[in-house]
């Protein structure tokens, strides 16, 4: 399959699960569907990244894999920033969404697992294709 197919459909996968995490309110601790889609969502965007790097000719050296680690995990803070938030300034109309610092840890533990299963992932493929 190719990459961008791939990112498409893992896209739509996300985005259909995080409606029906809200829509049925299954972001609860214990669950596990929030660290899933955190999971998806940093192997998504690495997986973008990469596919980028690629098509701008950008080599894939372990700078450049640094990098895509340090972007998804700068997302991934912006996003736990965004969610505290909405927790602070809506916190008396909503329930609390998030449960504080165990869930942002998680989350971004999760970003970035995702992320490196990715880029070993994608490592593989190139070792692969240098022995062929």
């Amino acid at each position: 399959m190719r990459i961008s197919v791939f990112l498409a459909i893992l896209i739509w996968l996300i985005a259909a699960a995080n409606f029906f995490v809200v829509l049925y309110d299954l972001d609860s601790p214990g669950v596990g569907l929030d660290d899933l889609l955190h999971f998806a969502g940093g192997l998504w965007l690495a997986g973008l990244l990469i596919y980028l790097f690629r098509k701008f000719g950008i080599s894939l050296v372990i700078g450049n894999w640094i990098l895509v680690i340090a972007i998804v995990l700068a997302i991934g803070i912006f996003w736990e920033l965004g969610e505290f938030i909405i927790d602070v300034y809506f916190e008396d109309k909503l329930e609390t969404l998030h449960d504080g610092n165990l869930d942002t840890g998680l989350d971004l533990f999760f970003d970035l697992l995702g992320a490196t299963i990715f880029l070993l992932w994608q490592r593989r493929l190139l070792l692969k294709a240098a022995k062929s």
